[in-house]
């Protein structure tokens, strides 16, 4: 038996990424988009809400943007919808996203969307997307649930986080929390957004990137605390379900608060000792 062993042909782009750092909301833009015609451009804004307003497509790194996908020789692109959860829960900027698909579009390019993260409110609305084969495929009992637990997600009685008159959820992780926790020595970037809630802790060479193992004492305290939450390397997350209450996530993340602060200072601890 011959067996065919994948080899990547892809180009991969490096888009620019959206992050909570020191309680301020950025976007980070890769080193080939960086240049002087970005000079004068606020990458810092004061909620979540503006990274996402169209009205930033008019905007001098809108016009940066446009310049950096060169999708010309291209036959199709592959995205991951606004979170990017392999590659260490990264947001990307919907600017950039917007631009991309606007001009796949004009070109006549086909879009294909990577929805792990975006059906059924996960990201806070309501995207009607379930694409997950090995979790419902030939099997009943999946099913059955799924389509239960989407019954319970759509009724306002089984669902108090549904904003009347809207497809969208109220904001289940609790604003002033994530500030804290961005602003912790310990937290390099915080994203928050609909039922997820990812910290990448602050670490360099062998202990940042997918397979670090940086982050397992303080996973193992969470543990203590009933909380699991799955690492990604340095970068660590949880999720919550759409009827989950907001009072339920702000306990979670005060535990995670005070667990990474002592995470942090046995970590200063420990560099001292080693001096």
């Amino acid at each position: 038996m011959k067996f065919y062993r994948y080899r990547g042909r892809g180009h991969f782009l490096d888009p620019p990424t959206v992050c909570m750092s020191d309680d301020i909301w950025e976007v980070a833009l890769p080193q080939k988009m960086q240049s002087g015609k970005s000079g004068h451009e606020c990458l810092s804004f004061s909620s979540r809400d503006e990274i996402f307003k169209r009205s930033r497509d008019g905007s001098k790194l809108a016009s940066l943007v446009l310049l950096s996908p060169r999708v010309q020789g291209y036959n199709r692109i592959l995205e991951a919808s606004v979170i990017q959860g392999a590659g260490g829960m990264q947001m990307i900027d919907p600017l950039y996203q917007r631009i991309l698909v606007r001009e796949c579009k004009h070109r006549k390019i086909p879009v294909i969307f990577d929805e792990v993260f975006t059906g059924f409110w996960r990201l806070g609305r309501e995207l009607k997307a379930l694409l997950h084969g090995h979790s419902y495929s030939a099997h009943a009992m999946g099913c059955a649930a799924a389509v239960k637990s989407v019954k319970w997600f759509k009724d306002s009685n089984t669902n108090m986080n549904l904003i009347s008159e809207s497809r969208s959820l109220q904001e289940l992780w609790d604003a002033a929390l994530v500030s804290q926790i961005s602003l912790l020595p310990a937290v390099h970037r915080v994203v928050a957004l609909g039922t997820l809630c990812a910290i990448e802790l602050l670490a360099e060479g062998c202990d940042a990137g997918y397979a670090s193992m940086y982050a397992s004492s303080l996973l193992k305290n969470l543990r203590e605390d009933g909380i699991y939450m799955r690492p990604l390397g340095n970068v660590i997350y949880m999720m919550c379900g759409p009827c989950t209450s907001p009072d339920i996530c702000r306990s979670l993340l005060e535990k995670v608060y005070d667990r990474i602060q002592e995470f942090g200072l046995q970590k200063d601890e420990s560099a001292v000792f080693a001096a």
